[in-house]
């Protein structure tokens, strides 16, 4: 069934052709005043022009029309009433081919400023009793659908939206993103994610062979065979591997720390020694 708001003085109906030829159709009108001495008019077109008839039956609200059509082809059929009519609804059922009765149409009826519902209104009207009257929203507000609706909502997730005596701020939220992009922290060691769902970033340790370094990124060690440019290079020290006449890695010991240490230890003995008998003497 189809549901229309028209500014009723009058109906134009589409229907297709039956085998047959033949359509019953009854309408029920429902008017909001009493007179009814002009009565209804319908008309069909056909090839052979117009068919009028206007007998009316049924006595009080609402009204109905009952007639049976003859169709040579596919046609248009209207239904006509005086302006002083007030008609305010419409119901129109007929018989399909298969000799089935339904509701094919129904509508209500409007008439200037008249209305059943918002949508019958103008964006910045509201239906109220019966009459679309313009409205007004608050300085932070805008129409919208007949709604007075947030001003300022810019849609994304990663604002916070205010407004204040009718002027739009909108304030970034630390760590929100929407898109991969948004969380690009510049650190190559890390793997930059937006998870949508929470509209947050997150930064993953990159996961690599040996060690991501700065601003290197992933990075293989090298293998040395006994070399001392290795050791010399701290490389050695660092990633715990020792020089050796084998061939493969050696852990550094920790003996060879301490010889380390205690080589120290003794050139600053030395050196303190020095400077005392530099001041005797």
């Amino acid at each position: 069934m189809d549901v229309h708001g028209i500014n009723c003085t009058g109906l134009d109906l589409d229907f297709t052709r039956c085998t047959d030829g033949l359509r019953l159709l009854s309408a029920e009108f429902h008017i909001s005043n009493s007179s009814f001495a002009q009565g209804l008019i319908y008309g069909f077109n056909t090839n052979q022009g117009m068919i009028v008839n206007e007998e009316s039956k049924g006595i009080g609200n609402p009204r109905f029309l009952e007639f049976s059509i003859k169709e040579t082809q596919p046609g248009d059929f209207q239904i006509q009433w005086p302006n002083d009519l007030l008609v305010k609804s419409l119901k129109i059922t007929h018989r399909d081919c298969l000799g089935s009765d339904y509701v094919s149409f129904m509508t209500y009826c409007i008439s200037g400023e008249e209305c059943y519902y918002d949508d019958d209104c103008e964006d910045d009207e509201r239906c109220d009793d019966g009459l679309c009257k313009e409205f007004t929203c608050e300085s932070c507000e805008k129409i919208n659908e007949h709604q007075c609706v947030a001003k300022c909502d810019d849609k994304s997730p990663c604002t916070k939206d205010t407004c204040s005596e009718g002027i739009c701020h909108y304030e970034n939220i630390e760590n929100c993103c929407e898109a991969d992009l948004d969380c690009e922290d510049s650190l190559i060691c890390t793997i930059d994610q937006c998870e949508t769902s929470l509209n947050r970033c997150i930064h993953k340790e990159r996961i690599c062979p040996n060690l991501c370094k700065e601003p290197t990124g992933c990075i293989v060690l090298e293998e040395y065979n006994g070399e001392n440019d290795a050791f010399f290079s701290g490389v050695l020290y660092r990633f715990q591997k020792a020089v050796s006449d084998n061939k493969g890695y050696s852990k550094v010991a920790f003996y060879g720390t301490l010889c380390i240490v205690l080589i120290l230890l003794l050139v600053l003995t030395g050196i303190e020694r020095k400077r005392r008998s530099e001041g005797q003497s």
